[in-house]
């Protein structure tokens, strides 16, 4: 099992998390034309606390959000959309990134190995890093199938990552 230091650990609320990160990349949604969609700000009931070290999961937020950003920017044509809510749907609370790019098309197991990458000029690290956050956590990365979790319609059809945390 991979351990963090629990010195470092401190509670936080899933929904404050996402707004520190949301504070972060409000520009580059601008910049690449994203409508970004907060569902912590429609569900407030279904805001979770988690226990871990705010710095590795904020890294990995702004990581699973720097790979939505790219993979919905291909098309000038289309709108794009990134939404970030709670879900109480996997086995665990957990925050889940959904866009309207392409998706995945290759299996969880082969994303989340280390230098194993589809983005051109890309080092294959970000998905790794997550995975291995979540696990020290206590928790997982997610790629539930594209119907398995309640989310808008207009991002119902690309990429999504699931952050579930532990129950405890």
């Amino acid at each position: 099992m991979y351990m963090v230091n629990t010195k470092q650990m401190e509670t936080i609320n899933a929904s404050r998390l996402v707004e520190n990160v949301l504070l972060t990349q409000e520009r580059r949604f601008k910049r690449h034309k994203i409508t970004f969609l907060n569902g912590f700000d429609v569900s407030k009931a279904d805001d979770f606390g988690i226990k871990g070290i705010r710095r590795m999961l904020t890294t990995t937020l702004v990581n699973l959000l720097d790979n939505a950003i790219y993979w919905t920017d291909d098309d000038d044509e289309k709108d794009k959309y990134i939404w970030i809510g709670p879900s109480n749907d996997l086995e665990s609370p957990a925050i889940v990134i959904a866009d309207n790019g392409p998706g995945f098309i290759d299996s969880a197991t082969d994303i989340v190995q280390p230098f194993y990458t589809r983005k051109p000029g890309g080092m294959g690290i970000g998905l790794y890093y997550a995975d291995m956050v979540m696990k020290s956590h206590g928790g997982r990365l997610a790629f539930p199938e594209k119907r398995a979790l309640d989310r808008p319609e207009v991002v119902k059809n690309g990429a999504c990552i699931a952050m579930v945390f532990n129950k405890k």
